[in-house]
């Protein structure tokens, strides 16, 4: 039970950045203080936590993802029923730098401390 006690909040906090609130949405520049990012990482920066990432690709030489826990899980493929739609090629490593970002000059993410699982996916048809 201790075990997931501790988990809850950066599950919360990974939530939070999936699914934003309206001023963050109308704002997302300022999403880390519309969300509150610095108090909640006085209650858990993601330690302990494992987090999957699926998305096209992922640069993991950009400057915020140094020192970031990353490793890559073997590809995905999904049909053409149930393909999602095609992404930029940049999207996975945003989505990484919000979820583990380290700073390095740019985004802290909502987990620094987590550790990544990307999985690449194959969207064409």
């Amino acid at each position: 039970m201790h075990l997931i006690r501790r988990a809850l909040p950066s599950i919360a906090v990974i939530a939070a950045v999936v699914l934003p609130s309206a001023a963050a949405a109308a704002d997302p520049s300022n999403w880390f203080d519309t969300l509150r990012m610095g108090a909640n990482h006085k209650i858990s920066t993601g330690k302990g936590v494992t987090v999957a990432v699926l998305d096209g690709s992922l640069d993991t030489s950009v400057p915020t993802l140094q020192g970031a826990d990353i490793s890559f899980g073997k590809g995905c493929s999904f049909t053409k029923a149930t393909s999602l739609p095609a992404r930029d090629d940049d999207h996975g490593t945003a989505m990484t730098s919000l979820i583990v970002g380290q700073g390095n000059g740019g985004v802290v993410g909502a987990a620094p401390n987590a550790k990544v699982r990307f999985y690449s996916i194959d969207t064409s048809p």
